[in-house]
């Protein structure tokens, strides 16, 4: 969790700035086919690593209480 986060700030950071210079230098069709990218990649590393993915386990506080 903490990487995940750590990569959300990182992203909140750097990301306005790059799509900002990529805006200013190359134009809107540059700036588009960059955020594709970004998505296309993330997208790619999801489906590689699905089925790695554990959902998280509740401990129970009490042996039969229902959990809604």
């Amino acid at each position: 969790m903490g990487i995940l986060q750590a990569g959300a700030c990182f992203a909140r950071v750097l990301c306005p700035i790059c799509v900002t210079n990529i805006y200013a230098t190359l134009g809107t069709w540059a700036t588009f086919g960059f955020m594709t990218g970004v998505m296309v990649i993330i997208l790619i590393l999801f489906v590689v690593f699905y089925s790695r993915l554990i959902p998280y386990q509740y401990e129970d506080a009490a042996p039969n209480a229902t959990r809604y």
